[in-house]
């Protein structure tokens, strides 16, 4: 669910950052590769570990966003390309990634990653390397105040918001979360549970999983006694 829903705002963050790369072009030394005839993009996220299948997701999203833009021409004439970093889910692996993309690679532009913690451990290097960094979670505050950083998908609060608000037009009365014992799934936890108390919707259990398990069985007796 949350992979499908970040998807489409991976493909157009990539679009938009072919249009953006069109006015850092005209220099051609931090953008383009030696041949001068492609643009390449620092993508950085959890291609392996216990997140990994999303982070394929997303990367596949981005690879059709490329497809359909070189396909049209590219930009200014040249060709996309990505370069991308197994972060693997670690934090130290992100930074480690990140400064290879930044440094080595030199490319303007690094897209992800899509872990909270390791979002918030990248932002601080995309401001000291100067490199455009789009992060893909859903907490805005990593992104504010940074002149580098930006975010695409929807806030976490909005989600929340909107999953309630569906729920009580459905005639919910009652309902139970199963969260990710993770920031985002204690942000998700915590707004949802305050947007269910104004709808009038009982919360009747809340239970966190550990993500390297991925095991919800002990967590879903609850809302099943429940009903």
């Amino acid at each position: 669910m949350r992979a499908a829903m970040r998807r489409p705002a991976v493909i157009a963050a990539l679009t938009a950052l072919a249009v953006s790369l069109t006015a850092c072009g005209s220099s051609g030394s931090d953008t383009s590769d030696a041949s001068g005839d492609t643009y390449t993009i620092g993508v950085l996220n959890s291609m392996t570990g216990a997140v990994g299948a999303v982070g394929q997701q997303e990367h596949r999203g981005m690879e059709v966003a490329v497809e359909e833009i070189n396909a049209a021409g590219g930009v200014k004439g040249r060709k996309l390309k990505l370069k991308t970093e197994d972060d693997q889910g670690s934090v130290n692996l992100t930074t480690a990634g990140f400064k290879k993309l930044a440094t080595d690679a030199k490319v303007p532009v690094v897209i992800g990653p899509g872990i909270t913690a390791n979002a918030m451990a990248s932002a601080p290097l995309a401001e000291q390397y100067g490199v455009t960094q789009v992060l893909l979670v859903a907490q805005p505050h990593i992104a504010n105040g940074k002149k580098h950083v930006f975010g695409v998908p929807l806030p976490g609060k909005a989600n929340s918001q909107a999953m309630v608000e569906y729920a009580k037009s459905k005639g919910v009365k009652k309902a139970a979360i199963i969260w990710a014992n993770t920031p985002y799934g204690q942000e998700g936890n915590k707004d949802i549970t305050a947007f269910a108390k104004e709808a009038g919707i009982e919360m009747v259990s809340s239970e966190g999983f550990d993500t390297g398990k991925f095991d919800f069985t002990s967590q879903a007796s609850k809302p099943a006694a429940a009903k």
